[in-house]
């Protein structure tokens, strides 16, 4: 019997997630197939609508329409793994939020793909709950190696509130490595942010 009686079981719901990627794009048919043959529900999407309710819980992420949220209750290498995931799968934006962005990636980025010291990299990949707040980096990239690092692009002046997000990240997510680069008019300095 499936973990949720009358519902779909993980292992047909991850199957179907498989074949079609998004869980609302599944087909009634196919839900019916699924769907334990003792309880049927009345409505096989509401059944698809609950087993995505519970994974998401079961997790800790919640996806509001601005983006993916990390919660630090989510197993430390679950989080890495959805990251990682999230970084390879997003495209290249067209605009940014600051010139210093747009010109980091010409000036880092870009190079780093060609060289193959990075495997991909994406633009605000994710929030990061951390405490009552949370903290968005402008960047996350994968290297050669599969590590994951993000990265936060500063045109020279900080906000505190935005230091303090940034010296509170590590303690929340000690095995994300997080890099602040600051463009001054001397050139770029790198600061990596550690516990």
């Amino acid at each position: 019997m499936p973990p949720f009686p009358g519902k779909i079981s993980s292992r047909d719901f991850a199957r179907l997630l498989d074949r079609y990627g998004d869980p609302r794009s599944i087909p009634d048919s196919a839900l019916d197939r699924c769907i334990n043959e003792q309880i049927r529900p009345a409505k096989p999407r509401a059944a698809v609508e609950a087993r995505v309710g519970a994974i998401e819980a079961e997790k800790s992420i919640l996806a509001p329409p601005d983006g993916v949220w990390l919660d630090p209750r989510l197993p430390m290498e679950v989080g890495v793994e959805v990251l990682t995931a999230i970084i390879l799968g997003m495209p290249r934006p067209s605009e940014y939020r600051s010139d210093a962005e747009r010109e980091f990636v010409r000036w880092y980025l870009a190079p780093r793909i060609e060289s193959g010291e990075l495997t991909s990299w994406a633009y605000e990949p994710a929030r990061f709950r951390i405490g009552r707040t949370s903290y968005t980096p402008d960047f996350g990239a994968v290297g050669s190696d599969g590590r994951v690092t993000m990265i936060e692009v500063k045109g020279g002046y900080q906000w505190s509130q935005d230091r303090t997000r940034i010296k509170s990240m590590p303690a929340a997510w000690p095995q994300i490595p997080l890099e602040v680069w600051d463009r001054k008019k001397s050139g770029w300095t790198r600061e990596v942010i550690t516990r």
